[in-house]
């Protein structure tokens, strides 16, 4: 295309050269001003087709081009054709990969819980916890895991005991902001923190084996 540009080039013997741009219509054109285009073709003896005039630019085109243009759709067809055939192969080689990458990713979220547990534990000194089956509950100066890290200075620690026969309820009562429903959500956390592997912030900790936790706190939470 370029070595044709250059003949029409030579034989329009234009003063400024003759450029090849791309059409949505025509794929490829040449354009050339068009007071020096007409001039031009009217000296020649090649067949030029005239596409378009705007802002005194003619577009046009000629066999030769024309000719070129199939060729290069047909390439870029056979081009668009081999690039399916590679992704699908490299799709199909990437999904014989799937299962080992399933297990790779299920072990690395495993590890990522169990380090997270494990540095917390360390860092804010959490006890491994004693599961029962006799209902008892014995926390020794539990703490609120988020209050203790956001704002330690204002973290109480509390004792909350439960036996079966001796203390199955526990009603807790204070000022507005005097700290029952962080109360009530620490002894709750503890307990869900024991049952998903992780040490307790306590200096002791029994906790029952419980199948749910309910709660509603304060006329607003969610």
């Amino acid at each position: 295309m370029e070595k044709l540009r250059q003949a029409v080039d030579d034989d329009l013997n234009v003063s400024k050269p003759v450029t090849m741009v791309e059409s949505g219509l025509h794929t490829f054109v040449f354009e050339v001003l068009k007071a020096e285009g007409d001039a031009g073709m009217r000296k020649s003896k090649q067949q030029y087709k005239i596409v378009s005039i705007k802002n005194r630019i003619m577009s046009f085109t000629c066999q030769g081009l024309k000719d070129l243009v199939r060729v290069f759709q047909d390439l870029e067809e056979q081009y668009r054709i081999q690039q399916n055939e590679l992704v699908m192969k490299v799709l199909e080689i990437a999904s014989t990969y799937y299962p080992l990458l399933e297990n790779v990713s299920m072990l690395v979220s495993k590890l990522d819980v169990l380090a997270a547990f494990a540095q917390v534990s360390v860092n804010q000194q959490y006890v491994k916890p004693v599961l029962n089956n006799e209902r008892r509950l014995n926390l020794a100066e539990s703490r609120h895991p988020l209050i203790e890290v956001m704002d330690p200075d204002s973290c109480i620690s509390n004792n909350c005991i439960m036996l079966p026969g001796k203390s199955t309820l526990n009603i807790i009562t204070g000022p507005n902001m005097g700290g029952k429903s962080t109360y009530i959500r620490q002894v709750a956390t503890c307990i869900l923190l024991a049952h998903i592997g992780c040490f307790v912030p306590a200096s002791k900790a029994e906790i029952p084996l419980t199948d749910c936790i309910i709660a509603r706190v304060g006329a607003s939470d969610h």
